[in-house]
């Protein structure tokens, strides 16, 4: 793997509003929620800036991302189909002048302020859009050369497939949008990364491998190796996949460390005050295990490049994953399931509990269960 440096940016960040909770932990980008093409010109040419001229103005210490999503009724080729679960917008696709004259009209006026297009959310489920693959690429067709003859320092992804997407997994929908030729119109793959099915208890984290190996091998495919990845929307899912406080503390910690060492260039948690999905901020009691969680990765990982990716040793269920602050190695560390011993240990010269402070070692073996340790480790013994 190549040798990532963390940066801001790779904390990503959903919030519900950018007046009510906006998030008072280290995060480098954002992606907003509100401001679709349907709610910013809800009748032809007549546009209504101003929830997204908020987020804009909140968002200023951030790199901001805007994510194409919801076909104005009046602007669909298929007005009166209808949506799952009644959502507006999904059917599709638009008629291409109205989305040229949108498009053009939203990156003239946030040239500078928007860093990145997301090409549509999630159009492997079908709550999000109906049309086919290829009128997805040929909105990205129409899409890129706008965005960038306006602004050219603009960086534009692919649409985000979910990793809970159906009938096509996240990896087959990408796959046959770079063949239909998507791959001409973007700088960056976007995917979402879930614990699975909604409906259902959150999967392990530490499945999230295989979700990016599974895009690896796309690109691999389509000789497309050196492209970057960002997860632009994930988590556990709803709070009731996965209620214990401390699972949820110990799943963000994976999420985001499993990503950061396979070299994803952005993860955005979802997400901040929703009171129901990956909640990180309560009204009322505030921060949340899981968000104590957010700021303290942050701080692990701030200043790091990326050593080796999170893996299982061989024939244990001991997981592993490296990164070096300068000439520092740091291995943060845990058990997929049960106990496990650090072997080790004698080589700790320090090590960090989950929500915990940092501690000089005792001497005494190191059990690890399923909360992620962090330890920095004295090379002159490591194995």
């Amino acid at each position: 793997m190549s040798h990532i440096t963390f940066s801001r940016q790779f904390m990503g960040m959903h919030t519900l509003s950018p007046t009510r909770h906006w998030p008072d932990v280290n995060f480098g980008s954002i992606r907003p929620a509100g401001v679709t093409w349907g709610a910013l010109e809800p009748a032809k040419g007549q546009y209504d800036w101003r929830s997204l001229d908020s987020w804009i103005s909140q968002s200023r210490a951030v790199q901001f991302t805007y994510v194409f999503l919801n076909t104005p009724r009046w602007a669909s080729t298929r007005p009166n189909e209808p949506c799952n679960g009644g959502r507006l917008g999904c059917a599709a696709p638009p008629d291409l002048n109205d989305w040229d004259e949108f498009v053009r009209a939203l990156v003239t006026r946030y040239k500078g302020r928007i860093s990145s297009y997301e090409m549509w959310n999630e159009p492997n489920a079908s709550g999000f859009w109906s049309g086919s693959i290829q009128d997805m690429v040929e909105l990205a067709a129409h899409a890129y050369p706008i965005i960038k003859s306006i602004d050219p320092s603009a960086i534009v992804t692919t649409p985000s497939a979910s990793s809970t997407g159906w009938p096509l997994s996240h990896d087959a929908w990408l796959d046959q949008y770079l063949t239909a030729g998507g791959d001409r119109f973007s700088d960056v793959i976007a995917w979402h990364g879930y614990a699975g099915r909604n409906d259902r208890p959150a999967l392990p984290p530490e499945l999230l491998v295989g979700q990016i190996e599974a895009l690896h091998t796309v690109l691999a495919r389509h000789r497309l190796s050196r492209i970057p990845i960002w997860d632009t929307e994930g988590g556990w899912g709803k709070d009731t996949q996965l209620p214990d406080e401390g699972d949820q503390a110990s799943f963000l910690i994976k999420w985001y460390v499993i990503q950061f060492t396979s070299g994803i260039g952005r993860a955005y948690w979802y997400q901040w005050d929703n009171p129901l999905w990956g909640t990180l901020w309560l009204e009322g009691s505030g921060l949340t295990p899981a968000g104590a969680a957010y700021r303290q990765v942050a701080g692990w990982l701030e200043g790091a490049t990326a050593a080796s990716p999170c893996r299982p040793a061989h024939a244990t269920t001991l997981w592993t994953c490296d990164f070096r602050k300068g000439s520092v190695l740091y291995r943060i560390a845990w058990s997929a399931s049960g106990e496990t011993s650090f072997p080790i240990a004698n080589t700790v010269v320090a090590l960090t509990e989950l929500g915990g402070i940092k501690q000089v070692p005792d001497g005494r073996p190191v059990l690890l269960g399923s909360r992620p340790v962090l330890f920095q480790i004295r090379e002159d013994g490591a194995q």
